[in-house]
């Protein structure tokens, strides 16, 4: 690894955006292992950071096998600098494809991606721009195009009704939102439709293994959306896995089994 690179945890520059937040920094966490030809890199959720129970088993995962490994937080998100209100869904996109392009640059030149909900949503960004450099992609509880199609349904219609006149909406459920709720911005909602998926009747190429792991008690992303999102990207070697007890963020220990069981399989 490179100089900037010698340490667990770090800071890259996020690259300039349409929002006028300059200067932004994005925080890290890498591990160069052993094996040159491969690496983990996960893109965790919407309001999520690599600090979760997801992101750390795939770090730990990376360890245990001596793989490379890069876990990020967006910008807006974890330690990263940014003003959530502010972000959009294509400031999310480039964030991850700056990660992936340092990451491409200074640590491994193949990766298996994981995207959880809209990091599944990123990742088929980065799939798209970068399909020779993917070894493998693993979606879990895809939600692709979610902010209109699945937020903005969710939140209380006074909620939608600031959305529409430019204001902040906030949607906060106990047991279905983070602890300070869910924010939404008419300039995200709008924004977010330039990088749909499921609109699209074109399929995305996946050159590489694709596997999906979603729960059937998810009551977050409905199923059939998750299956609009696997049929939405054209595989060979392509295997969906449903979870008959598994909800939303398939976190607990036998979720994380699966996953573990799920990178050894793609990581042969």
């Amino acid at each position: 690894m490179s100089s900037n690179t010698d340490k667990e945890h770090y800071y890259i520059k996020a690259k300039d955006s349409d929002n006028a937040m300059p200067h932004i920094e994005l925080a890290v966490r890498a591990r160069k292992g052993s094996n040159d030809s491969l690496g983990l890199m996960f893109c965790s959720g919407y309001t999520s950071d690599m600090t979760g129970a997801k992101a750390s088993r795939i770090f730990q995962f990376a360890q245990k096998k001596n793989l490379s490994a890069m876990l990020f937080d967006y910008r807006a998100h974890g330690k990263s600098g940014g003003e959530f209100d502010k972000s959009t869904i294509g400031d999310w996109i480039s964030d991850a494809i700056t990660v992936f392009e340092h990451a491409l640059q200074n640590i491994e030149k193949k990766w298996v991606l994981v995207g959880s909900s809209m990091g599944a949503w990123i990742a088929a960004h980065i799939l798209k721009k970068y399909h020779d450099n993917i070894a493998a992609l693993l979606l879990i509880a895809p939600a692709f195009d979610f902010p209109k199609k699945l937020l903005l349904p969710s939140f209380p219609k006074k909620e939608q009704q600031k959305i529409q006149r430019g204001e902040v909406g906030v949607w906060f459920e106990q047991g279905k939102t983070p602890e300070n709720g869910y924010l939404l911005t008419k300039k995200m909602l709008d924004e977010a439709e330039n990088h749909h998926l499921l609109d699209n009747h074109k399929k995305i190429i996946c050159k590489s293994p694709l596997r999906v792991l979603a729960g059937l008690k998810d009551d977050v992303v409905p199923v059939q959306h998750m299956l609009d999102c696997f049929k939405s990207i054209q595989a060979e070697d392509a295997l969906a896995i449903f979870i008959q007890q598994g909800d939303h963020s398939l976190s607990r220990e036998q979720d994380l089994r699966l996953l573990d069981k799920t990178l050894e399989e793609l990581t042969k």
